[in-house]
């Protein structure tokens, strides 16, 4: 029940997302109605302190809310900046990804993951980058193919993750130097933090996504594998929000300089080694318009 016609708590606000297929976990909706300030930072086009939020939660009585119709557009803008994924989805990437995926486990990984763990992490890495690829395509009708071989044993890293394109009539396109899209999966916060080391690494534009996928999907296919389930491959596992993109020359003059994360959203007590680049959702680009304009000035390249 809503409390009242025109007013949502958090709550009712989470159950109408869900409700209407982009459930959001509760750290997605703080994010999301909190104030983040950054005051103290530095950008390189000289602004300090500014503060940014995603949505209008104000406080009514004892409780926060926002409004029912703001809500509906939060919804609608949601929708249109997202696409389902499915465990077709995942067959592609571990279908695509074998060589990667059997390595051992790297000396160090994040948190210490164990080999599955290790297997997870590079799934749902790719499932960003292939669902971005999706998004691209159903907006523009071009493909960026994400990379999946191994590197050559002295390159440590990729020419960055989008290299190339399909049109739909089959063209392929590779980009220019300057061009590269770099992808980047943020569960967070904030929408990108870029360390210092990668700063001159490929990418000439940052497209930042967000997976919101169940937490059995691996184990769900395990056990269709052995006949424990039964369920369509177009079923889906969850969705990928599509934050917002920004070119790296404005990243670079707009994007807050620190070693850590402002107020009390940093994960350690330590700063980190390196200066990031750190950035909010609102400081992207992010309405379908906004993203079409960045499509077609590749569309333009065909």
């Amino acid at each position: 029940m809503l409390s009242s016609a025109r007013m949502l708590t958090i709550d009712e606000f989470s159950e109408f997302l869900a409700k209407n297929g982009r459930p959001l976990a509760d750290k997605h909706v703080s994010f999301r109605r909190d104030t983040i300030s950054f005051d103290g930072y530095k950008r390189r086009d000289g602004k300090t302190g500014e503060h940014y939020r995603v949505l209008n939660f104000r406080r009514v009585g004892r409780s926060l809310q926002i409004s029912f119709d703001e809500a509906k557009q939060y919804l609608a803008y949601l929708k249109e900046m997202s696409i389902n994924l499915t465990y077709n989805n995942v067959v592609t990437v571990i279908t695509k990804y074998q060589e990667v995926l059997q390595r051992p486990r790297k000396r160090g990984m994040r948190g210490q993951r164990n080999f599955m763990g290790k297997v997870e992490d590079e799934i749902r890495g790719k499932l960003a980058e292939e669902g971005c690829a999706n998004f691209c395509r159903e907006l523009s009708g071009i493909y960026f193919e994400p990379f999946y071989e191994l590197l050559p044993p002295q390159q440590k890293r990729d020419e960055g993750d989008f290299t190339y394109f399909k049109t739909a009539g089959g063209k392929e396109v590779k980009l220019p130097k300057g061009l590269e899209i770099a992808v980047k999966s943020t569960n967070g916060y904030f929408s990108i933090a870029v360390p210092e080391s990668e700063w001159d690494w490929p990418g000439g534009a940052y497209i930042s996504v967000r997976l919101h996928l169940t937490d059995n999907f691996l184990l769900s296919l395990i056990n269709k594998a052995v006949g424990l389930e039964d369920f369509p491959f177009d079923g889906k596992i969850g969705w990928l929000e599509v934050d917002g993109w920004i070119y790296k020359e404005e990243m670079e003059q707009r994007a807050y300089i620190g070693t850590r994360l402002p107020g009390g959203y940093h994960a350690s007590d330590s700063d980190w080694r390196l200066r990031n680049y750190i950035m909010h959702p609102s400081q992207l680009h992010r309405t379908k318009q906004e993203f079409k304009q960045l499509m077609d000035r590749y569309l333009n390249l065909a």
